[in-house]
């Protein structure tokens, strides 16, 4: 299993809220990555 720390666990937490399946994940980190994309453009 993945060793994650703390702060990466509440990142989990966070990102899984809501979440019933892992595409609703899946879609959810392509928003976040997204975003972040925007950020540096």
């Amino acid at each position: 299993m993945i060793q994650l720390n703390e702060e990466e666990m509440k990142l989990v937490k966070l990102i899984s809220e809501n979440c019933k399946t892992p595409a609703d994940v899946t879609e959810k980190l392509k928003n976040l990555f997204a975003g972040t994309l925007h950020i540096f453009l």
